[in-house]
């Protein structure tokens, strides 16, 4: 029997229990208590630990003990405790860890180098993180790498016998890079000292008391250190949660998940029974509801093999009355969808805040919820510690330090050099106004720019003799251009270089202006943490090869993504957000145990690279089972908690979630005892969550209805334009009246329209050259002019590539039609602008057009009898869009009706006397629309009297001050490409349309 093993029952606050007897025990020798060591999983059980002596000290002074975690012993502590030559000589012999990124460095370099793999430094430094963790885990469970040879490559499958024979390598290889630099893996190093320590104490107990405390002791190193810590007269072992009450025959039946499996391996180990464990003395009042609670508990974690004992519940009144409290006295939320969740617990946590210094904790391994709820609560100006910290890559600096690599990575293009100098910490040495002004000016070139434009471009333009030459954009760009000294593309550099590069840049971005008043300069803690990084990748890379650019930018990104930083100050004390390996020992007045489904509590075991589930078995390793174990352990002591309340959403990534095995368990001991679980309904706070943004009477946004005075109103219009005007009014009022013009978005993708700019600048130079006749290579020539056409636009010879198979489908079709169309017409004009006036009674409105082509039809097969005028033909060339005959006969579509009426009222230069007797529109286009033709000869002067009639009836409407221009009136005929769609607001009032009856009123 050893003496000195104690429990704290799941439900009792662990660290203020822990500190109550440590007090009660040194009460009359206050000095006793600074003599003892007490050893604790983790660094924030011991800072949970000193607050629970505060409190229970009221906040005066207090001797504390000295405190230790297990994993991470100090060694300047250990040096003390390992007092003379033998146990001095044990720790010494103990070589340093290796630094973590240099291990990872040297994995990713042993990796790249094994023959036929071909990873990318990208994906050998991830897999190097994993292999990294693989080490650690082999040395925690006391294994060594050369056992790796015992796995035999034949009794896997093939791509796992791959692995194992570079596995093999690594075990010969791997200790000989350690050897060689003196260090050992960072798992070996602790495992080594805690067992150093374990042995010294074993063979010199020392004589100050040592408490361990809060360990299931699942890592073996531990398990010793343990058994040997109850073996000494001084020692004392304080268990989690061991169940004592747990009847022999479920102890027995415990199985690999269960949530005491680890304790009954650590008491098999010591070769203790459970029922010679005493509670710890001086433990404080003990609620009967968490009594209750760990009665349900058991229940919910019944090993499989004995729950058949769920369908007598009904029959034991007593266990029943416990349970039904139990149940009842523990809410359950459940959400639709993860926001919903995290507004919910935010709401649970302001709550709290209305009653005087209680406190709440949030607990959830999902740190994306976490953050949400974090975010959430910042609606409220509550900061709340959350003790998985932030991810570093998500800070403004580090957004910044991004940004710089992918304007590198994309030699400067506009769209990231963009996006690199809007970022608000850019400065390059100036005041704000005068650097925003600035970068205005090289975003406006960049819009304004019909090609694509380059760094180059941008360099040169802004030294052109037009502008100054100490302009402000010539300095930032040429500032830009010193550090890189040209391209930095396809070239390999060493990888202090690149940081060097890095660094310099973000330098000259975030100079301050010596106008600027104070410094907004001043180290903040992401910057710091990413200097940080920096160094140790300049230090621990010495022996790295040299890398791209890319290369460098994927490695940082994948640093970057494994650093946290943490705020100092600022959080508010009373609500905190812990994982369950922090929460193990708290205490708070409120704890919410959040996304409680399955994957995320208990998570799923992520995908080994380096070894399957029967490859660890076979090696020694734990599997997933203890993982369960151990979070199942954390859910049971959260719920024995006095005031616990549990939430899950039902939706995942917007898929269907599962609830968590607990909750299923939960839900089925309910229906065997006939309760319901109340989800949502009976309590305020969801009441709350469907309300807090909930819109009553919700203000109805109306379409805008501009009325302009008639001297502002639209006097000169293009045939185009008139299309757009009799489908959106307010299009035209944007354009004409307002004269705004929509800049493109810096590097949107401009392939279409400058393919359509293409095609109509190399067919109006092809009709120009050969208008009389056609050359016999007319595809070439037609191909060779496309080409030069688009290196004036694009440099990109790829696209060009893909581009050309269809220019030559395109053109072939094109050049069969127009051998065809020489027989019976002639090319007059390409590209020529004209015009006509169209009075109404209020004004005279000028009429504009630019028809791509008009041709002398020679010949007309549909009009025999002599005409008084030449017949003309109007073409217009299409690389897209739908149109239909029926469209063009209609008027539907008025630009060649009303090219037809400014050809016919002579408004085309040098064309007089002529009317059209032919309107078509040609696709030269691949596809379906290869070679088509919509197009008409029929009653042409009618369709352009009857359209002209309705023009001038349209204009002359809005000709009137009182007539609005409508945005979008009939939504079945609205423009398929809307510049002015969001100045119009137009998704903000659309859905109203079928209740709005003054707008379909005013639209009819």
């Amino acid at each position: 029997m050893m003496a000195g093993v104690y429990n704290i029952p799941a439900g009792i606050p662990f660290a203020k229990a822990l500190a109550s007897g440590l007090l009660e025990k040194t009460k009359n020798r206050p000095e006793e208590l600074a003599r003892m060591t007490v050893m604790l999983p983790t660094r924030r059980a011991c800072s949970t630990l000193i607050e629970a002596f505060l409190d229970l000290s009221g906040g005066h002074p207090v001797l504390l003990p000295k405190l230790e975690t297990i994993g991470n012993i100090d060694e300047e502590e250990l040096s003390l405790s390992l007092a003379g030559k033998e146990g001095l000589s044990a720790m010494l012999d103990i070589p340093p860890a290796i630094h973590p990124l240099r291990r990872q460095f040297r994995l990713a370099e042993l990796i790249r180098k094994v023959p036929g793999r071909g990873d990318s430094i990208a994906q050998s430094m991830t897999l190097a993180a994993a292999l990294a963790r693989l080490i650690d885990q082999i040395h925690t469970q006391g294994l060594s790498l050369a056992n790796l040879k015992d796995l035999v490559p034949e009794d896997f499958a093939r791509h796992w016998q791959i692995t194992l024979k570079f596995l093999d390598i690594l075990a010969t290889q791997w200790p000989l890079i350690l050897q060689a630099e003196r260090v050992i893996d960072p798992a070996d190093r602790r495992d080594r000292l805690i067992r150093a320590l374990a042995n010294h104490w074993e063979k010199h107990p020392p004589e100050n008391p040592v408490i361990i405390a809060g360990s299931t002791g699942t890592i073996p190193a531990t398990t010793k250190l343990l058994s040997v810590t109850a073996n000494m007269p001084s020692g004392n072992i304080v268990l989690p949660g061991l169940d004592t009450e747990m009847n022999e025959t479920d102890w027995q039946a415990i199985e690999a998940i269960h949530p005491q499996a680890g304790l009954k391996n650590l008491l098999t180990f010591m070769e203790l029974d459970r029922y010679h464990v005493m509670n710890w003395p001086h433990i404080l009042y003990e609620n009967p509801l968490t009594i209750e609670k760990r009665t349900l508990a058991r229940e919910i974690t019944r090993p499989d093999d004995t729950t058949n004992e769920w369908v007598e519940l009904t029959h034991k009144q007593t266990l029943k009355q416990s349970l039904s409290n139990a149940i009842q006295n523990t809410p359950v939320f459940e959400t639709e969808n993860e926001q919903q969740e995290a507004t919910l617990i935010a709401l649970l946590m302001r709550e709290s805040l209305v009653h005087e210094n209680r406190t709440c904790t949030l607990v959830t391994p999902d740190r994306n919820l976490a953050r949400r709820v974090a975010a959430t609560c910042r609606r409220w100006n509550i900061e709340i510690d959350d003790s998985s910290g932030q991810p570093l890559a998500k800070s403004e600096s580090a957004v910044l330090f991004r940004l710089i690599l992918e304007a590198l990575i994309n030699e400067l293009s506009p769209v990231h050099l963009l996006a690199l100098l809007k970022h608000k910490s850019c400065t390059f040495g100036h005041d704000p106004s005068t650097y925003n002004q600035a970068i205005w000016e090289i975003e406006k070139l960049i819009l304004e720019s019909r090609k694509q434009i380059t760094f180059s471009d941008l360099i040169n333009h802004f030294k052109s003799d037009n502008l100054e030459p100490n302009n402000i954009p010539s300095a930032i760009l040429a500032s830009l251009h010193r550090v890189t000294n040209g391209s930095l593309k396809n070239k390999e550099f060493n990888i202090n270089d690149l940081i060097k590069i890095h660094l310099e840049i973000y330098n000259a971005s975030t100079a301050q202006s010596l106008q600027i008043e104070g410094n907004n300069n001043t180290p903040n803690k992401a910057k710091i943490a990413i200097l940080n990084l920096l160094e140790s990748i300049l230090i621990h890379s010495v022996s790295f090869e040299n890398i791209s650019l890319v290369n460098y930018g994927e490695i940082f990104k994948i640093l970057l993504g494994n650093e946290v930083i943490r705020p100092d100050f600022g959080t508010h004390p009373r609500l905190k957000i812990l994982g369950q390996i922090e929460a193990r020992m708290i205490e708070s007045d409120t704890i919410i145990m959040a996304g409680l489904n399955e994957g995320v509590w208990p998570a799923d075991q992520n995908a080994d690279p380096w070894m399957s589930r029967p490859m660890r078995q076979k090696f020694g390793l734990p599997d997933n089972d203890q993982n369960i174990s151990l979070a199942t352990h954390d859910f049971i002591q959260l719920l024995c908690s006095k005031n616990t309340i549990i939430t899950r959403s039902k939706q995942l990534s917007r898929s269907p979630s599962i609830p968590s095995r607990w909750l299923q368990k939960l839900e089925t001991i309910a229906s065997a005892i006939n309760i319901k679980i109340e989800k949502n309904n009976y309590n305020q706070i969801y009441s709350n969550l469907i309300q807090l943004d909930n819109i009553t009477n919700p203000t109805r946004i109306s379409p805008p209805a501009p009325t302009p005075a008639t001297q502002s109103r639209p006097v000169r219009v293009s045939v185009t334009e008139i299309d757009n005007w009799l489908k959106d009014p307010y299009w035209i009022y944007a354009k004409k009246i307002l004269k705004l013009k929509k800049f493109e978005q810096p590097g949107e993708d401009k392939s279409a329209a400058i393919k359509g700019t293409i095609i109509h600048e190399t067919f109006d130079w092809f009709i120009k050259t050969y208008s009389n006749t056609l050359p016999d290579n007319a595809l070439e020539l037609l191909l060779q002019k496309a080409h030069e056409t688009f290196n004036e636009y694009i440099n990109d010879a790829s696209l060009w590539s893909f581009w050309k198979p269809q220019m030559v489908h395109a053109f072939t079709a094109t050049l069969n039609n127009e051998t065809q169309w020489r027989k019976t017409a002639k090319p007059m004009k390409t590209e020529i602008s004209g015009q006509t006036d169209i009075k109404n009674l209020n004004q005279t409105i000028t009429i504009t057009a630019r028809a791509d082509r008009i041709d002398r039809v020679t010949n007309d097969p549909q009009n025999a009898s002599p005409a008084t005028h030449m017949n003309a033909a109007i073409i217009d060339y299409k690389t897209g869009g739908t149109f239909s005959k029926k469209g063009l006969e209609t008027g539907q579509y008025p630009q060649l009706i009303l090219e037809a009426h400014i050809l016919a009222q002579g408004g085309f230069d040098d064309l007089s006397g002529i009317e059209a007797s032919y309107l078509g529109y040609w696709f030269i286009s691949a596809g379906s629309n290869i070679g088509k033709e919509i197009a008409t000869r029929t009653d042409i002067p009618e369709l352009v009297s009857d359209t002209v009639l309705k023009l001038e009836n349209f204009l002359d409407i809005f000709s009137q001050e009182n007539t609005p221009y409508l945005s979008s009136p009939n939504p079945a005929n609205a423009l398929r490409y809307n510049d002015y769609a969001h100045l119009a607001r137009i998704q903000e009032w659309s859905n109203n349309l079928a209740d709005d009856s003054d707008f379909t009123e005013a639209a009819s």
